[in-house]
């Protein structure tokens, strides 16, 4: 739903980029930052979060949903370290 980045967004985070696989999610997230006034300031990712692509952005913040009972939160973190998603430090 991308509520978390929705979240931050209300609490003075510039932008978001939501990530998933699923392209019901992402447009009906669309939909969403579009009716909150917040469609400019988020990105909207197609994409396995466990088999990113490199990023040539950035992100010192990142908020994960994963679904827990699949064990993805250390593949997710793996992915974003290899393709470089993380800014240093």
């Amino acid at each position: 739903s991308g509520s978390l980045s929705f979240e931050a967004l209300s609490r003075g985070a510039k932008s978001a980029t939501l990530v998933d696989i699923n392209e019901v999610y992402l447009k009906a997230a669309k939909v969403f930052a579009e009716k909150i006034g917040e469609g400019e300031n988020v990105m909207f990712f197609k994409a396995s979060a466990i088999n990113l692509p490199y990023s040539g952005r950035k992100y010192n913040l990142v908020l994960m949903d994963p679904p827990y009972d699949k064990n993805f939160i250390p593949k997710v973190l793996k992915s974003l370290i290899r393709e470089k998603w993380l800014e240093d430090n």
